[in-house]
């Protein structure tokens, strides 16, 4: 299997750019790398989306990871996308890409080969050898055992020893019966089995996004559904009732991926699933009217032209007929007319009412949620 390129993968990985990204860069530094899967070999990588808040997509590569400035060394520009500058503000998350499918299915079924045919004395992976090296060991085991039975004479004890000795029980240093190794070559078999029918290349609870309208073979729609718990053993393993019981026996509830946009996990394993309300982060907006203090307002009247004005002064007269010194007596009005003033106008102050503000309201606007630019995928689960 040397030379296998091997995806590797994480769910909830979204992270944030600690700088823009030019298009010639072939390191990209990230806020923070927790999370990320650990890449052990040359073959292995990490396949990652950059994109912004319109349409804009490129797929990378990543193949180190630099946990303490949280660098990645990545290939630009992979499976048909192109290279381009990036902002800080622009998304950067793991996920299954054409490619890292087909990786990842290549990758299970050399695995699946390895396990059955790897040769002798081979590790398949850490002091674990295939069926071929068991079946191999048996045989040897079986002529030592047969040999051992021709010198029956001498050795009869030792011939059952190289037949039957248990599993893990050397016969000789270094050397086990044909029981040990048949017994290995079973559960190599079973291996490659396993690998073969179970390991697809997906691993279980990983999700995929899709812009298709039906969801895929071996998926579940992410709708909050409950399924059974039987059905989806294994799923089921993966999830338990983080986001559901179901009916508290036989079944248990799916993701609700709907609506909802995706966030990087934080490290602490209590938040994978987690659902947070959308919110603005707390801030406020000021507004003001300057006041310029106590202050009066000048206006003037409209000028009415020349003009005078006419008054009555009363005059007493004595009654006629009255007596001298009698008090009786009448008064009479006079018509006066004022002096003429010409063509003028009267001034008119407004008191002055303190030092004082106008209020001011700020009409609120916007649409029903806070979303940035989004393009609708069909979420599901792996079970």
């Amino acid at each position: 299997m040397m030379g296998q390129d091997i995806p590797l993968l994480s769910n909830f990985s979204e992270y944030s750019l600690a700088a823009g990204v030019a298009v010639g860069a072939t390191t990209i530094i990230l806020e923070s790398t927790a999370g990320l899967p650990v890449i052990n070999t040359e073959y292995e990588y990490i396949p990652m989306v950059i994109r912004d808040a319109t349409t804009n997509r490129e797929i990378i590569h990543v193949t180190a990871v630099n946990t303490d400035t949280n660098e990645l060394t990545v290939v630009r520009g992979c499976e048909g996308t192109t290279a381009q500058e990036w902002s800080a503000s622009a998304y950067i998350y793991v996920t299954l890409t054409a490619e890292a499918a087909s990786d990842l299915q290549a990758y299970a079924a050399a695995l699946a080969e390895d396990w059955a045919v790897e040769d002798e004395d081979v590790e398949v992976q850490p002091g674990q050898y295939s069926a071929k090296h068991h079946a191999l060991k048996a045989a040897a085991s079986a002529s030592a055992a047969s040999l051992s039975e021709a010198n029956a004479s001498a050795s009869e004890d030792k011939a059952q020893e190289w037949a039957e000795n248990p599993e893990d029980s050397e016969v000789e240093a270094g050397q086990y019966s044909a029981k040990h190794y048949a017994l290995k070559a079973a559960a190599s078999a079973a291996a490659a089995q396993a690998a073969a029918s179970t390991f697809v290349g997906v691993p279980v609870g990983t999700t995929l996004d899709s812009r298709g309208d039906t969801v895929d073979e071996g998926f579940l729609p992410e709708n909050s559904a409950a399924v059974s718990r039987t059905t989806f053993a294994n799923l089921f393993a993966k999830i338990g009732t983080k986001y559901g019981a179901g009916d508290g026996s036989t079944t248990f509830n799916l993701p609700d991926s709907r609506n909802y946009f995706k966030r990087g996990w934080d490290g602490t394993p209590e938040s994978v699933g987690a659902v947070e309300a959308d919110a603005f982060k707390a801030h406020s907006h000021s507004a003001s009217i300057g006041y310029s203090g106590s202050h009066t307002h000048s206006g003037t009247t409209t000028g009415a032209g020349s003009h005078a004005h006419t008054y009555y002064r009363w005059v007493q007269w004595p009654t006629p007929g009255a007596s001298s010194g009698g008090t009786s007596s009448t008064y009479n009005g006079i018509l006066h007319d004022t002096s003429w003033a010409g063509d003028h106008s009267h001034s008119l102050s407004i008191n002055s009412s303190g030092n004082h503000n106008h209020s001011v309201t700020v009409n609120s606007t916007g649409d029903v949620e806070t979303r940035p630019m989004n393009m609708r995928c069909l979420s599901q689960i792996k079970y």
